[in-house]
């Protein structure tokens, strides 16, 4: 689906960013010629398999090791950048390297709902484009190797359940789990946060959402009036700018993935509704 998405023709280069097993980097090679294809991993090991395996096929793409969000500038421009590594921002490099109308298909989502996003550069500082109708969930694009959290993971990172205060919520922490296309919205005005849908404390299960600067704790069970406990701590209760998300989704239509777009400049990113003249706007904070 992504190699179609991507729409290769003859006389394309295209960067690979992941090359893993080297599976799409030869469906690549075959389609295109292997020197109009290069790939980078952060992995060395995974890319010796690779080149080895690619070899014995007949394939010898231009293969790296290095950090997939720098791109690989020794084989650039390229007419089609695919990432098969999730990333909450679109870097910079890749913009660079792209060629004028070129396309890039990457996962871009927060900690748990992904969307792959098509975007086609429109200027030497832009890409835009939709979020196409197809979930992805990658591993994170990372720079170091052996570790697999991405830069400024809220959760993982050691968590300080020390509370500050403490609140009730009418929204049920559930609808994270089991309305996907809202937890997508959400994380498109927080890119930021995180979720563990059941942490389990010894004053029983809580849903466990957190940004880098706070934490919320939501209890799953229902109090009489219908509310949820809430106990936060941090800079700030991130759990009320989920319950304002929520009304804004409802508001827009309960809009799914599909209808989004992103566009990316080098020092910033936005997504919008329908058509880029109509940005999505952030929750009052």
């Amino acid at each position: 689906f992504m190699l179609d998405t991507l729409d290769v023709a003859d006389g394309m280069s295209v960067l690979e960013i992941g090359t893993g097993t080297g599976y799409t980097a030869g469906l690549l090679c075959h389609r295109l010629g292997d020197h109009r294809v290069a790939s980078i991993d952060i992995h060395p090991d995974l890319v010796t398999a690779a080149r080895q395996r690619l070899a014995s096929l007949g394939y010898r793409p231009n293969l790296a090791v290095g950090d997939g969000a720098e791109g690989m500038p020794s084989a650039a421009p390229y007419d089609r950048i695919l990432s098969t590594a999730a990333t909450p921002t679109i870097p910079a490099a890749w913009i660079d390297q792209l060629c004028p109308g070129g396309k890039i298909l990457t996962d871009t989502r927060g900690d748990r709902a992904g969307g792959l996003v098509l975007l086609t550069r429109v200027d030497p500082d832009t890409v835009t484009g939709r979020f196409v109708p197809s979930r992805a969930h990658f591993m994170w694009l990372r720079p170091i190797a052996e570790d697999p959290i991405r830069p400024g993971e809220p959760f993982l990172t050691g968590l300080d359940l020390r509370t500050t205060g403490h609140t009730t919520t009418t929204l049920d922490p559930a609808v994270l789990t089991t309305t996907l296309d809202f937890w997508f919205f959400t994380q498109l005005l927080l890119p930021g946060a995180a979720l563990l849908p059941d942490l389990s404390l010894p004053a029983g299960p809580v849903a466990y959402l957190a940004t880098p600067e706070s934490f919320a704790m939501i209890s799953p069970r229902q109090q009489p009036g219908g509310t949820h406990t809430v106990d936060y701590g941090g800079a700030d209760n991130p759990w009320r700018h989920v319950e304002a998300a929520w009304q804004q989704w409802h508001a827009l239509g309960t809009p799914t993935p599909g209808r989004f777009g992103l566009t990316a400049t080098h020092q910033r990113q936005w997504t919008w509704l329908d058509n880029p003249d109509h940005p999505i706007p952030q929750p009052q904070t």
